[in-house]
């Protein structure tokens, strides 16, 4: 864990301490700030939802052009217009699955919410064995953005196996 993190200082503060404790030293202040300037990446408390279709596998393996079709539609027309509708960003897809961050869990709730509502409402006539569901889940933490990424202590938000699974736990929607 960064020290910076470990203590909630920042570099002025480590300069300011480390004149208080009597070690006014240019060397002192040399280690501090070539300790510190590795961990200057840019880090933000977010809202990140992570969501993927139920059974995708399964549904590619019974119809993969139907549920492709279906999944596209979805995402165009319902999906990520609620998406930018409660300020949320896709940070990354990756076929059946997505992560989206937000400044507000707030709006990520919400947003999670008026997918699923919508998703039902769109698969009222659709058979059980052909519907697109979506799992939803949204974890609140420090994140750190790099290179359009995120990363976090949510998991790391890489994809089903590990973020996913992870997001999932702290609040799902169905």
């Amino acid at each position: 864990m960064p020290i910076t993190r470990r203590f909630g200082c920042c570099l002025d503060d480590l300069r300011g301490l480390t004149c208080w404790l009597g070690i006014n030293s240019l060397k002192a202040v040399g280690r501090v700030e070539s300790f510190l300037a590795d961990e200057r990446m840019e880090r933000r408390l977010a809202a990140v939802l992570a969501a993927d279709v139920a059974g995708y596998s399964l549904l590619m393996g019974r119809d993969e052009e139907g549920t492709l079709t279906q999944l596209k539609a979805f995402r165009k027309t319902l999906v990520d217009p609620t998406i930018a509708a409660h300020r949320g960003r896709i940070v990354k897809t990756t076929g059946d699955g997505m992560l989206v961050e937000f400044a507000s869990a707030v709006d990520a709730a919400r947003c999670a919410v008026e997918i699923q509502r919508r998703v039902a409402a769109k698969n009222v006539d659709v058979p059980q064995q052909a519907k697109v569901e979506f799992r939803i889940g949204i974890h609140v933490g420090d994140i750190i953005f790099d290179n359009n990424d995120i990363f976090g202590d949510g998991g790391e938000y890489r994809g089903p196996a590990g973020g996913y699974r992870r997001a999932r736990r702290h609040l799902h929607f169905r």
